[in-house]
Parts: C-alpha cells; structure tokens; sequence
C-alpha cells in the first residue's frame, strides 16, 4: 500500500528546490547578468549583490540535502524504515491482518569465540533457543559462561561466528586449528573437528543477519530493550532526559520534535511505575544505585520494545530493593505483552521465570520450572 510522504520528507524536498533555485541564481549571475530595462544602477548593484550572497546558502542547502532526498527516492527513508516488516508497525493491528505465531525470536547453532593474543577462547559452542512470544525466559550460568554475550547476539550488538571462522580454533579448548583440516581431531584436547553448521538468530521470520544497516538499527532501538548491568546513563543528564534519550535515538533529531512530548510523558508514567516520580530533575551522581537501576530499565522501556534483555538487572542491589524492581518489570510485562529474556547467577530470581535454562559448557541445556513451595 503506498504510503503519503512525511512532513520530514516533504521539507527535504522543499529544502533542495530551493537550495536549486539558489544556485540557478548564482549561474545566472556567473554567465553574466543584464539588468532589466529601466532599473536603476544602484537597484542593480543591490540585486547582484544578494544573488551571490545567496548563492552560498544555496550550495549548503543543496549539499546537506541531496543524500537524504535521494534515500527518500529510493523508499528508505526512517519514516518507511518504521513501517518495514521488522516489528516497527503500529501496535495495534489491521482487522484483517494475521496473528503472529510461533517463536518471537529464535536462534540456532550459535558459536562465538573471542581471541586473546594468538588463542581463541571459546564461549559458546552451538547455543540452540527459541523465546515464545510474551514469555519471561531466565537464562542461568556461571560467571563467564557467556551468558551476556548470548544476549548481545540476540539483541543484534554483535554477530555470531560463521562456519569460515569458526573453523580457525578448536571449540572446546580454542587451540588454533592452523594445517588441520575438517573432520580431524585436535592435538591438545583431542575434541573431533567437524564442519559446523551456519548461525541463524530470526526476529518474527526474519534473519538478523539478512537485514539492512538502517533496519538492524531500528531493531536494536525499538523492537529490543537493553537493560545493562552497570547503569551506563550520562551523567551530565538529569533523570528524565537519560530516559527520553532512547526515544531521541529511535525517532532522529526531526522526528523526536514530533514524539517529544509523548516520549516525556511515557517517561514519567514509567519513573512514577518505579517509584521515581520525584527524582525527574536529579542528576546520576545524587541517586543510589537501585535508583540509577530503574532508570537504567524505563530507559530500556521508553520505546514500548516488543523484547526485554535484562543482563543481571538486580545483580549489585540487595535482596529487598532487587525484588521491588522485579515486581515492577512484571507487572509492566504483564501488562504489555513483553517478551523478557533475563540474565542471572541467583536461582531465587529464576523462579520467577515461566522458563528456566542453564548454560552449561557454551550450549543451553533447559531445567524444569520451579516449582511453588
């Protein structure tokens, strides 16, 4: 269905013909320009001289808005990148349009290896997930087990290794594979060799990998949520900008104009969910760390994300302030149909989780639910 061109786009348009008017001007002069009969010489002077004088804005204009007219040309222009098939549509569905099924998002024979130096070490060797649409799925795993690169992958913020690049270390120990061919062993620990087989991560049907620079962009700022274990908010930003940052990441600089004031009231609505209604204009430094924590998650809730990957998100609070903030996520999950897949090391978090899986050795193995007591 074709879609009317934007505000953004048509000023784009109206700034180029201009900028092009401009410089015609600027030829005409340049070509040598004749006075009309009848005008005066000091009218002429005048006139040629705010010819040149906007000929050079006229340069600027066209300059700065030749590329972005031209992607608007060829239909990628960040109105359209967020009605693309990447999860960017309205909520709300078209009565005739057909319900999601299956896995939200999936991800199959994912391996990574990190070098230090001339040695590979490996973190995951084969990783197979699937996250059911508005599910809470915790992920369990010893410290260093990979577990946050599992969600940086997932999240598009990194890309598994391919079969070409798998194949330089050994998986288990990361001894370099250096002369050895397929289907070997390796001389330190003995582990067979094997081809392996091509990572894929699916977002509703559609391969990560597959999807364009624009398209994985608006996939990492509004189909996914990032919450970090270590705050990362801007300390020069109050309370409520560093929430409202993420808004301004997603929609750019003409389009958050627009959004600003929906963003600001979503962003209070979540603060007041997290008990940080009076804190909007403090700055990082004046808050404790439980607070910095919840403003680090309506920052990754800001964008109405359809995923939630939560790394430790209570990781360094105590017992009673980690709790309080989890309630608060699973009421806002339940309530938006949130997908959530949460990383921790405390088995007591993961009894909260609809689904509980362990990684062990770089490849998830599931665990049965907890059961209540």
């Amino acid at each position: 269905m074709n879609k009317q061109p934007s505000a953004i786009s048509q000023i784009r348009w109206i700034l180029l013909l201009a900028g092009l008017v401009l410089l015609a001007g600027g030829a005409w002069l340049a070509l040598g320009f004749t006075p009309p009969t009848g005008m005066s010489q000091f009218w002429s002077k005048v006139l040629k001289r705010w010819i040149l004088v906007l000929c050079v804005p006229g340069f600027v204009v066209v300059f700065v808005s030749i590329v972005p007219a031209w992607r608007a040309l060829r239909g990628i222009t960040d109105d359209q990148d967020e009605t693309h098939d990447v999860g960017f549509t309205s909520r709300v569905p078209h009565s005739n349009a057909p319900v999601p099924t299956g896995p939200i998002l999936s991800a199959r024979s994912i391996h990574k290896t990190y070098r230090l130096g001339r040695v590979g070490v490996p973190v995951l060797r084969g990783v197979d997930l699937e996250v059911e649409r508005g599910s809470w799925i915790a992920v369990l795993g010893a410290s260093g087990s990979g577990k946050s690169t599992l969600l940086h992958l997932l999240g598009g913020l990194d890309r598994p290794d391919t079969p070409a690049k798998s194949a330089r270390h050994c998986r288990r120990c990361g001894y370099s594979r250096a002369g050895l061919s397929n289907d070997t062993r390796c001389p330190e620990c003995d582990e067979p060799q094997r081809t392996l087989a091509p990572p894929h991560i699916v977002y509703e049907g559609r391969e990560l990998s597959g999807m364009s620079t624009a398209e994985l962009d608006r996939y990492r700022s509004g189909t996914v949520g990032f919450v970090f274990q270590f705050y990362h908010l801007l300390p020069e930003l109050s309370v409520l900008e560093n929430v409202t940052i993420g808004a301004m990441v997603l929609h750019g600089r003409f389009g958050y104009m627009k959004a600003r004031s929906e963003a600001r009231d979503r962003a209070r609505e979540l603060l007041d969910t997290f008990g940080l209604g009076h804190r909007l204009r403090h700055r990082p430094r004046e808050l404790s760390g439980g607070e910095r924590q919840r403003v680090a998650i309506a920052r990754a809730l800001i964008n109405r994300p359809k995923i939630l990957l939560a790394d430790e998100p209570t990781g360094n609070l105590d017992r009673t302030t980690g709790g309080s903030i989890l309630d608060a996520i699973e009421s806002i999950q339940q309530a938006e149909g949130l997908t959530m897949v949460m990383v921790t090391h405390d088995p007591t978090i993961a009894e909260r989780a609809a689904r509980t899986v362990n990684l062990v050795d770089g490849v998830v193995v599931d665990k049965p639910v907890f059961e209540e007591s």
